[in-house]
């Protein structure tokens, strides 16, 4: 533990120093309090799959949806009305590399005729994980 003269809120371990980040008084850099770097071990988080907010949202004409992957998989991004009918499937079943992928709406439904203004969901799903979140369609 370190005491910091704010509030701590990163740290990143590097060799034989620990970077705490801290509102207060920025970055600080630390020896590390034990007899070797070696001796620090870390639980890393298992990676998952997430679904960022639209961007811009509200948005006219477009808007960026983006998602990431911890593993190249099959991946289903759909436009969903208040109603939930399929408005605009942006990816459908198509195999996605692992990382961050961004994909842009244009505010067309699949025959390509622009939709009206109001409230829209996007749904991913990418093998188990599905996550639906709200987008805003002002004109």
């Amino acid at each position: 533990s370190v005491e910091t003269p704010g509030l701590a809120f990163d740290v990143a371990v590097s060799g034989t120093h620990a970077y705490v980040a801290d509102y207060e008084s920025g970055l600080q850099v630390l020896p590390l309090q034990c007899e070797a770097a070696s001796a620090v071990e870390m639980e890393l988080p298992a990676k998952v799959s997430r679904l960022f907010d639209a961007y811009p949202n509200p948005f006219n004409p477009q808007t960026t949806l983006a998602f990431e992957l911890p593993k190249q998989g099959v991946v289903s991004l759909r436009v969903l009305d208040l109603s939930g009918r399929l408005v605009r499937a942006l990816l459908d079943g198509i195999t996605v590399a692992e990382g961050r992928q961004e994909v842009i709406w244009n505010g067309r439904d699949d025959t390509g005729r622009r939709v009206s203004s109001g409230t829209y969901f996007y749904r991913l799903e990418a093998g188990e994980y599905s996550e639906t979140k709200r987008m805003v369609l002002i004109k």
